[in-house]
């Protein structure tokens, strides 16, 4: 059965994420990806070439201007004034390996320039279109068709080609959307203004990877990218380039100096509506001297990791007229088990045992779309963490407590079993300790083990460990959901090193595998709950915390400002 996404049916939806400032729907940062330092963009290179394109090119016909100007264009009153509290979020390649960075993500959660082809909304549980005009799915074939009157903000014309060129570019670079296409994509068939991605009918939710992919991946114009990718062999080789920022966005840009970036609107449709006409990004290098524009009015909207603590300061020091949080997503912390991790965690009874620590077990995915479900149905899963609950799982699994703060097993005390979190990340750290503490009192000890950012992603992607502290990509889709659940081992065998294990996972491997079909019928809901229910019989993933996440804070002066 096919399904098709088009502008017309998220008519509503488009507009509104075709406001001023931003198109995602809220504000974040993830705390723990790595980032290179801000710096200035480098001066042009004279001998550099000049960017061709390979595919005819249809001049541009009324197109605007580009200005290149000193200083911050408009008066106070005209201009939204950013300050990024994060310096490491400042960016400008759309190859770069990071989330929530500005005013370039190539993640696609800010829009103010470049754009994606569709976005996930998890209040929907579903894809928006924004550049393409509708996304049909049918037979292993992913059609893409765009309006035909997108234009640059250069008036070139927006064209299938632009569309083929980004994928090719991310394959090169090997980014993370990058990486899924090229392993999904068998061919890609291309018209003027529709593109058919033919995907690979070995893969399970073959569409919906590819989508999610989609909605990851900036589109940039080819005839000023082409012979930057040509000539570039690695993504990291771009940041000593001089790049394009001629976007599709509402924001083009006007001017650029050593210590700011500013943007005019692409569009002059909102000016009547006291919408600023100029954005203006400061290029602070310390977070301290962002935050102190921010005091003293310099900055309207202030962006970046903004920490409670960073509020409760802000609010101790004080502003004139106050400030806000802008929210920015959702988020899932938790501890990932390994049922193949040793004998105890091969346990199911032990592993529902040790679930007992977690407050919110129901949690295995973002509020909204948890929401969303049947509550009903998942409340039948868990488990109240009573004396009797706790007697009986801790005799199914073996263990005993006499004397000691520990249960024992076969005489013996329980050996430690290993928490890996990311080391220097606070807040991850804090949440282990507090997972650890409750488990000590649970009569379960736990050893945290920080490790570098790089470790703590290869123990995670290999499996390496017994448990590992896990996040949730921000606003997770459901095929994002199921990829982190993928990664636990031992989904489709019955032994570790020869040890029997408690654990089902060829069953909830048939619930992943199904989605895309639920979702093409209409019934991803039920999929989702049902695969929601088997997490938490089967105690793999322990939820620690949901968050709304801080993205932002915008001086009270600046309510009205439209921030869609």
């Amino acid at each position: 059965m096919p399904f098709e996404l088009s502008q017309a049916t998220f008519s509503g939806l488009v507009k509104r994420k075709k406001r001023p400032l931003l198109l995602a729907a809220g504000l974040a940062a993830l705390f723990f990806l790595a980032a290179c330092s801000p710096h200035s963009p480098a001066d042009p290179d004279k001998d550099a070439p000049t960017p061709v394109t390979t595919t005819a090119i249809t001049r541009p016909t009324g197109g605007s201007t580009l200005h290149l100007d000193r200083g911050l264009p408009g008066s106070p009153d005209e201009r939204l004034t950013v300050a990024l509290a994060d310096p490491d979020s400042w960016n400008l390649n759309p190859f770069r390996d990071g989330d929530r960075l500005f005013p370039v993500d190539p993640r696609g959660y800010y829009q103010p320039l470049y754009q994606t082809l569709i976005q996930y909304d998890p209040a929907r549980m579903d894809y928006v279109p924004v550049l393409a005009e509708t996304v049909r799915y049918e037979e292993g074939v992913l059609s893409i068709l765009l309006a035909g009157d997108g234009q640059w903000h250069d008036g070139f014309p927006l064209t299938s080609a632009d569309i083929l060129f980004s994928i090719q570019a991310n394959q090169k670079f090997e980014t993370s959307a990058g990486q899924v296409l090229d392993d999904l994509v068998k061919d890609m068939d291309t018209d003027e203004f529709s593109l058919d991605i033919h995907l690979s009918d070995e893969k399970d939710n073959a569409g919906l990877r590819c989508m999610e992919a989609l909605a990851h991946l900036l589109i940039l114009p080819e005839h000023h990218w082409n012979a930057i990718v040509s000539a570039t062999a690695t993504e990291e080789q771009l940041a000593d380039q001089k790049l394009p920022l001629v976007g599709s966005g509402p924001w083009s840009l006007w001017g650029e100096d050593e210590f700011a970036l500013s943007f005019v609107r692409s569009s002059g449709a909102a000016e009547d509506s006291g919408q600023p006409a100029y954005l203006s990004i400061l290029k602070y290098a310390d977070a301290h001297l962002a935050k102190q524009a921010f005091l003293r009015h310099d900055a309207g909207l202030m962006l970046g990791a903004v920490s409670s603590g960073l509020i409760s300061g802000l609010e101790t020091e004080g502003t004139r007229d106050g400030s806000l949080v802008i929210l920015g997503g959702e988020r899932l912390a938790g501890i990932t088990v390994n049922p193949s991790g040793g004998a105890l965690l091969g346990n199911r009874s032990f592993r529902s045992l040790l679930s007992l620590v977690s407050d919110q077990p129901h949690a295995q995915t973002i509020p909204s779309t948890i929401s969303q479900l049947n509550s009903d149905k998942v409340a039948a899963q868990l488990l109240q963490a009573d004396e009797g609950t706790i007697s009986r799982l801790a005799g199914e699994a073996g263990l005993i407590r006499e004397h000691g703060v520990f249960f024992m097993k076969e005489g013996q005390d329980l050996p430690l079993i290993s928490l890996i979190f990311p080391d220097g990340q606070a807040e991850a750290e804090e949440s282990c300790e507090a997972f650890a503490e409750s488990a000590r009192e649970l009569g379960i000890p736990i050893a945290l083990k920080g490790v570098s950012l790089s470790d703590w992603k290869q123990a995670y992607e290999s499996g390496d460990y017994a448990l590992i502290y896990t996040e949730s990509c921000p606003d997770e889709s459901i095929i994002s959901f199921v990829s982190r659940l993928e990664k636990i081992p031992g989904l489709t065998s019955h032994q570790a090193n020869g040890i029997a294990v408690e654990f089902d996972g060829e069953a909830g491997y048939a619930i992943m595998a199904s989605v895309e079909d639920a979702y093409l019928s209409g019934d991803l809901k039920a999929n989702t709950g049902n695969l929601i229910s088997w997490a938490i019989s089967e105690s793999v993933f322990l939820p620690l915390t949901t968050e709304i996440l801080r993205g932002g804070l915008i001086n009270q002066t600046e309510t009205a400002l439209d921030l869609s």
